[in-house]
């Protein structure tokens, strides 16, 4: 019973998160962060999205970016625009891209 009561919390968690990324998608102009973080010898580099809040919308490593970026619905456009930023990222340095 435990397990699925957890499977349903997880599907509603992203369930959640889709829409919430489709409806930022859709906005003519909108301000995000990209952060590197530095992995260790056991965790590989990652690279965070947030948005003017500072709220989380994506998080994945820098060799699997287009994918993650199709997957949490984000317009080829900005898609291209965040994958030219990403290489020239400095670690630690957080970078405020304006898309439109």
């Amino acid at each position: 019973m435990l397990i699925f009561a957890g499977f349903f919390y997880i599907l509603k968690i992203f369930s959640e998160k889709k829409s919430i990324f489709t409806q930022l998608t859709l906005t003519n102009s909108f301000i995000m962060y990209l952060l590197k973080v530095k992995g260790t010898s056991n965790l590989p580099d990652f690279v965070q999205l947030r948005d003017e809040n500072m709220k989380l919308l994506a998080y994945f490593t820098p060799g699997n970016a287009e994918k993650s970026l199709v997957t949490y619905g984000f317009k080829r456009s900005k898609r291209k625009k965040l994958m030219k930023e990403i290489p020239s990222l400095d670690y630690g340095i957080l970078t405020k891209i304006q898309t439109r």
